[in-house]
Formats: C-alpha cells, structure tokens, sequence
C-alpha cells in the first residue's frame, strides 16, 4: 500500500512538472509568433509572471515593460534580487516597496530613494506589524498621522 501510495505521488508530482512546462512552452512559441514588437513584449511579461521567470522577462525589448515584469515576478517570488536588475530607479522603488510590503521586512523599505514610496513601504509594514517605531521611520507627517491611526485601533 505504501509503495502504491508513493508511485501516486511521484506520477503526480511528474505530471504536474510536465503540464507545467507544456503551458510555458507553449505560451513562449505563441509570444514569439507575434510580430508587432509591444504586443510580443506584452505576451512575454504576462507569461513571465504567470511562470514566475525572469528568463522570460529577460526576452522582452522595451525596458519598462520588461522592468514591470521583474517587479511583478519579483513580488509573487518575494525577492529583492529581482529588483536589483531594474535600472530605472521609479520602477526600482516601486519594486522594493512591493517586496518590503508582501515580506514585512522594513530593511527593504530603507532601500528605496523616493521618500514617497519609502514612506508608503513603512506604513505597509508598520500596519502589517503593528509597530509605532515602524511608523516613527515615515517622513510625511499625514501618513505618519496614518500609520499612528491604524496601528493604536
């Protein structure tokens, strides 16, 4: 019975990894078919998110549509690393405040140059932790006001 019950879950588990790379495979041939550059573009970040590959990602022209697809990836995969390819510094922010936001780690909203969305990361992660001294780290005093509101409820 546990050998049955083994040989089940190996099948799966295979069949899964199979079905898996059929649909990126797939999804890849038909982006590649495409040939209006941004359309392709477009298809492959949608396909590097669903499949949750940079590879993908690394295939797309246009920069900011590839950097989105980093960022997306980036926050499904919870990695800053991602963002670390991102050259245009808004989108980079951007990204780092997802992560920070879906990780909880405060460390990563110090990363971020635009005070705006360093602010925005410490007030998601404040409110997720409940924390004041998370809080005390924004800059704009309307959602400090914020962050002090929803932590002390």
């Amino acid at each position: 019975m546990k050998l049955l019950r083994s040989f089940i879950l190996v099948t799966l588990f295979f069949t899964l990894i199979f079905i898996s790379s059929c649909v990126y495979f797939r999804g890849a041939s038909e982006c590649d078919s495409i040939q209006e550059q941004e359309s392709k573009d477009t298809c492959n970040k949608n396909l590097g998110v669903q499949t949750q590959n940079i590879v993908i990602c690394d295939k797309i022209k246009s920069e900011n549509i590839k950097y989105e697809c980093y960022s997306h990836v980036a926050e499904v995969m919870q990695d800053i690393n991602i963002c670390d390819k991102i050259q245009n510094q808004e989108i980079k922010d951007e990204c780092y405040a997802e992560v920070g936001e879906e990780t909880q780690d405060q460390s990563i909203c110090g990363k971020i140059l635009s005070s705006e969305d360093k602010d925005h990361c410490y007030l998601g992660v404040g409110i997720d932790k409940q924390s004041i001294e998370i809080c005390n780290k924004i800059q704009s005093q309307l959602i400090k006001d914020e962050c002090y509101k929803v932590v002390k409820a």
